[in-house]
């Protein structure tokens, strides 16, 4: 849909640092994260490094220690470029998630509902 901005980084900081991985969810045709109150789900590739391996997801069957990842503290988020968010833990440890320019979206980000409304970011 549309490349990553600046303006979602610092969303993320504020939102992301120091709280931990609750979930990981590797369905056929894409990656979930759920980070308190935060739920991301991307529907391209995804890296992840994980005690100094690196793994990468497109798509189901996946192999690798996804699992790891969870229960880790959020140490930063930042873009390798603006194709890719990095989430940066405390261990060393990261996940990588790719967005692409296109007609279709690539990656869900899901806020804590405003009252009656739904807050999400949409690349």
């Amino acid at each position: 849909m549309r490349l990553f901005e600046e303006s979602l980084v610092s969303r993320l900081q504020a939102a992301l640092i120091g709280k931990h991985i609750d979930s990981i969810e590797l369905s056929t045709h894409g990656l979930g994260v759920l980070i308190a109150d935060i739920q991301i789900n991307c529907s391209e590739t995804s890296e992840a490094n994980i005690a100094g391996s690196d793994y990468t997801f497109v798509e189901a069957p996946v192999t690798g220690p996804w699992g790891l990842l969870l229960r880790q503290m959020v140490k930063d988020v930042s873009l390798d470029s603006p194709s890719v968010l990095r989430i940066q833990l405390h261990s060393g440890d990261s996940l990588a998630i790719s967005t692409i320019e296109g007609l279709y979206e690539s990656v869900q980000f899901s806020y804590p509902n405003d009252g009656d409304k739904f807050v999400m970011d949409i690349y």
